[in-house]
């Protein structure tokens, strides 16, 4: 069974999950200041993380999911994230938005894949992290932005 849960604080192994979907850990600090942070839990072992940030007054946005590697294609980052929109749907939010970066063919399909659509491109947002990002041999330079109704 998938659950989530609220963390209090960022753990050492909190932090591991965190840093694997965003390298940059200024970054990943940052956000962890104005989100909520959950961890993702298969039979009550912590396996993710994903944290959300309140964005206006209806609309939140996953900053960061992560999910353990050996866990992965299971459906856990499914289940969280339904498990997240239900959260922020009671509490007022009508919209869920998602970014990843341009080289990230298989978030981008996943996201497409669970209603997201696209909304708009952030260009040169991943050009300020200190060490450049690269995944299926392409360089991640824009963060790429996708949306999803809540309650349809």
């Amino acid at each position: 069974m998938i659950t989530i849960h609220v963390e209090k604080q960022a753990t050492e192994l909190l932090m591991s999950y965190l840093l694997l979907a965003d390298p940059d850990k200024k970054v990943v600090s940052d956000y962890l200041t104005d989100g909520t942070l959950f961890s993702i839990r298969k039979d009550d072992k912590i396996v993710g993380v994903i944290v959300v940030v309140q964005e206006g007054t209806n609309k939140i946005e996953i900053k960061n999911l992560a999910v353990d590697p050996r866990y992965q294609g299971q459906g856990v980052a499914t289940t969280a994230i339904r498990l997240v929109e239900k959260w922020a749907f009671e509490r007022g939010n009508s919209t869920i938005t998602v970014g990843t970066d341009n080289s990230s063919l298989q978030n981008i399909e996943f996201y497409h894949n669970r209603g997201f659509e696209d909304v708009f491109v952030k260009r040169g947002f991943f050009l300020k992290y200190d060490l450049p990002i690269y995944e299926n041999g392409i360089r991640a330079t824009d963060l790429l932005m996708f949306e999803k109704k809540l309650g349809e």
